[in-house]
């Protein structure tokens, strides 16, 4: 095997393993969701497809935040 395709592989493998533990990081962010929204506490249900069409999720440095579908327009984007 020549030097160039070692190097190629051994860089595939360490951004495939980077990419499935940035994935594994940000599903464990997602099911730990609050359950109401984070400015008027609303509460979110999982099965009404209005909640899960509207409803807006947010990854912060903090953890992810929801807002419902009346406070997500007064939302400042960073």
């Amino acid at each position: 095997m020549s030097v160039k395709r070692k190097i190629r592989r051994n860089l595939e493998k360490k951004s495939k393993k980077k990419a499935e533990k940035e994935i594994k990081q940000t599903l464990s962010q997602i099911s730990s969701s609050p359950s109401a929204c984070i400015s008027c506490a609303a509460a979110f249900d999982v099965k009404n497809n209005f909640h899960l069409d509207n409803w807006m999720i947010r990854m912060t440095s903090k953890g992810p935040e929801m807002f419902c579908d009346s406070c997500k327009g007064n939302v400042k984007i960073d």
